[in-house]
């Protein structure tokens, strides 16, 4: 019997992206965007939106501030993220090269790909979906689920850092007023230093080990094994 529905992060609403985040990153991204975005929003004249009960202005004002804080979590997880990782793993590829030029050599047999092909017991993501979607098995929906919920909150963490690289970005260019506040106190460097510990950690790569999983006697592997035989 097919599985009627598997859960997959694309469905994650914007309004999910917000809720379900690290709750003090999230102010802390709100206050980078506050003091960033309301000294120019005093430099803009909003136009008067009268109705027949009150004048709106300030509330559509209201409005339009706050969708814009939900704008830079769209930007940042939907285009900077998958950017950053791009540029993060062309660099660890090219280390990877020169290291191995100079006779320095990971050891492959331990990585989870070598592991999946000497042992039948584990799993990937895409065996467990081909799986469900023609077969009915609790056991491996259970366990699915749950790594596609840790998956969740680790992409959701990993847009949450990079907005705010982003914010910590447009204070540095655009030399905002908490940037001038801040820059008195602190050495020259450590912007610099700051933003290049964001820009690693934002653009780690999605860890190759959650793709996969350890099951004892599953009923997947062990049936195309015993086929091929």
């Amino acid at each position: 019997m097919p599985n009627p529905k598997l859960s997959s992060f694309a469905n994650i609403s914007l309004l999910e992206r917000l809720t379900k985040q690290d709750i003090f990153k999230t102010f802390l991204n709100l206050a980078l965007y506050l003091s960033f975005i309301l000294p120019l929003s005093e430099k803009i004249h909003f136009p008067d939106i009268n109705s027949p009960w009150k004048d709106f202005t300030r509330e559509i004002a209201l409005i339009f501030l706050l969708s814009g804080f939900g704008f830079s979590y769209w930007i940042s997880g939907f285009y900077i993220r998958f950017w950053l990782i791009s540029i993060r793993i062309e660099l660890e590829f090219r280390i990877k090269i020169i290291g191995s030029s100079l006779g320095v050599r990971s050891d492959q047999d331990k990585s989870p790909m070598a592991i999946y092909v000497r042992n039948t017991d584990f799993l990937m993501m895409s065996d467990i979906v081909s799986y469900l979607s023609k077969n009915e098995n609790k056991f491996l929906e259970k366990i699915y689920e749950e790594r596609l919920e840790m998956n969740k909150k680790y992409r959701l963490n990993k847009e949450n850092t990079v907005t705010t690289l982003t914010l910590c970005l447009l204070h540095w260019y655009f030399k905002s007023e908490l940037f001038l506040f801040f820059v008195k106190y602190t050495p020259d460097f450590l912007p610099a230093i700051v933003l290049s510990m964001l820009l690693w950690a934002s653009a780690e790569p999605f860890p190759e080990g959650n793709n996969y999983f350890h099951v004892p006697g599953n009923p997947i592997r062990d049936s195309k094994s015993r086929k091929q035989s």
